[in-house]
């Protein structure tokens, strides 16, 4: 179990270059609980963090919002299956600035949606589930999740798909489930590190 806390500077730089620049600035404070341990014939890690930002006037900040972002993972790993299990929530209060709005629809929420289908400067609300089964490299998963703002009507969307992980290469092909469409979102890449903890 760790605390942790500081302060964010963040100058921005509209593209019309009207205002010149605008500050977001804000203190934050992060609680983490990170455990492993073996139990039978199986390898078990749960990481969860709970992070608050709060962006006011006393940091000469020209946006004033606090932002609330818990998340949760679990992995079971048993000789070649492992079973990945996720969830996120968070919520912003106030005017945040577009780089602070939450997301889904990238390589690791939403699989086979486009972030810029769902919400393109993104919102206020989020939740997010995630079940992943791999064998060896190769995986099924299921994503569930939505993006929001206060007073709209939030739409729950779904997607599935198989993928190919080798550390630290990916490679995953998802389809979204709800929706008139039938198309499909391929994402490959590099990524490091096995359970982590980011924001959405």
């Amino acid at each position: 179990l760790s605390l942790g806390g500081g302060v964010s500077i963040t100058e921005l730089e509209p593209v019309s270059g009207i205002p010149e620049s605008q500050m977001a600035n804000a203190y934050i404070g992060r609680i983490r609980f990170d455990s492993r341990w073996e139990q039978g014939a199986g390898d078990h890690a749960v990481e969860a963090q709970f992070t608050v930002r709060s962006a006011s006037e006393s940091l000469e900040s020209d946006f004033t919002y606090k932002s609330y972002f818990a998340q949760a993972d679990y992995e079971y790993r048993r000789s070649r299956h492992t079973v990945l299990a996720s969830a996120l929530a968070g919520g912003i209060d106030g005017t945040a600035p577009l780089l602070e709005r939450f997301t889904l629809g990238d390589s690791r929420t939403l699989r086979g949606w486009n972030k810029y289908d769902i919400a393109p400067a993104g919102g206020d609300r989020v939740f997010h589930t995630s079940l992943e089964y791999r064998y060896l490299g190769f995986a099924l998963f299921l994503d569930s999740g939505s993006v929001w703002d206060p007073g709209i009507d939030k739409r729950v969307r779904a997607a599935a798909g198989f993928g190919f992980h080798s550390d630290p290469f990916f490679m995953t092909l998802g389809f979204p489930l709800n929706t008139d469409d039938v198309r499909a979102v391929f994402t490959t890449g590099v990524r490091f590190g096995g359970i982590s903890m980011r924001k959405y």
